[in-house]
């Protein structure tokens, strides 16, 4: 209120003084609730969440009056008031919650009419929401247990709902024929020359498991349950490799891919007569010996070819270009190291 205050003094020279007090009631501050808030979400606009209005909003993410729920968690904002003479002070909390993290699982296959989906928990509440056709007696558990009328592919979507906040992922079904649905390829058969180890390119349908294995022959597969695998310890000779897929209760199916490796082999005689076929001296598995060095002699012991890095060119001419009469010619290999080959080789165009 407002009050007079007097104060005086008698005697024989009397003086007073009078002043007028006034005393203010301090601000009532009313707030508003504010429901938890969800990470991300709208920023909050602050105005008119406390009155008198026309205070003061202070606290981390506020800016313009304005709240960002930016990152989780729980906020305590200031709300300040004066009327001009007297201030008052007031707190809010609010609470930003993380959005759940929705994990569907992986995209499934089935040959049957009945599949288990592989939700990921999380916190919360999750729920399936299944498209027209396929049925769940338990579309609130993670791992729902869904059924199909028959063949086809679906998509599934999967709710986590934590507070307010929801977050959703999806994931495939694909109900599949047992009968066509499975198939594998194990890829073409291969001729190396004589090398000891291969690639193999295998193919199969989506969602088959795979496995390749040693039928006959030695060799040590890596990454067997790879559509892409690899053959190692080749000898010379042939190598049958299996590739199985299989698919749930889909039956099991297999493909084969026969590896030959040829040894090295040097022909008897050639024909260098220019039909493109068996023109030149060519050594089967020479590939393997980068740098070999060959020598070629005639009757009489005189040389008259050689190449330092041969590479299966010899084309029935001489060092020096001419082409050499058709007979019979004597050659030295060396492969490298102690490697070494002697024998005769017959020109006849």
């Amino acid at each position: 209120g407002t009050y007079t205050v007097r104060h005086a003094f008698d005697g024989d020279c009397p003086s007073e003084f009078t002043t007028t007090v006034e005393v203010r009631a301090v601000p009532m501050i009313i707030m508003s609730t504010v429901d938890p808030m969800c990470e991300g979400s709208t920023p909050l606009d602050m105005d008119g969440l406390a009155s008198p209005a026309g205070g003061t909003w202070t606290g981390e993410h506020i800016s313009d009056d304005l709240f960002h729920p930016d990152l989780a968690g729980s906020y305590t904002l200031e709300y300040v008031y004066s009327d001009g003479a007297c201030t008052a002070q007031d707190i809010m909390v609010v609470d930003v919650l993380a959005f759940p993290i929705a994990n569907a699982g992986p995209d499934l296959f089935t040959c049957t009419d009945q599949l288990e989906m592989q939700a990921v928990m999380g916190t919360g509440t999750g729920q399936w929401t299944l498209p027209s056709g396929l049925t769940s007696n338990d579309i609130g558990l993670p791992n729902a247990t869904i059924t199909a009328p028959g063949t086809g592919t679906f998509t599934l979507i999967w709710t986590l709902t934590e507070g307010t906040c929801t977050a959703q992922d999806t994931a495939q079904v694909n109900f599949l024929d047992p009968g066509t649905a499975l198939w594998v390829n194990a890829g073409e058969d291969q001729v190396l020359e004589l090398s000891s180890n291969t690639v193999l390119y295998g193919t199969a349908a989506t969602g088959a498991d795979l496995f390749w294995s040693v039928a006959s022959g030695p060799g040590t597969l890596f990454d067997a349950d790879e559509p892409t695998a690899y053959l190692n310890d080749l000898i010379p000779g042939e190598h049958l490799v299996v590739l199985t897929g299989t698919m749930n209760a889909c039956t099991s199916v297999s493909d084969t891919v026969l590896i030959t490796v040829l040894d090295l082999f040097i022909p008897e005689g050639y024909s260098p007569n220019g039909d493109s076929v068996n023109d030149t001296f060519r050594i089967t598995g020479l590939g393997n010996y980068p740098g070999s060095e060959l020598k070629v002699f005639n009757r009489w012991g005189q040389q008259v070819f050689t190449s330092d890095r041969y590479d299966n060119g010899w084309s029935g001419r001489s060092d020096n270009g001419g082409e050499l009469p058709d007979g019979t010619y004597f050659y030295v290999l060396n492969l490298g190291g102690e490697r070494t080959y002697n024998g005769h080789v017959i020109i006849k165009r």
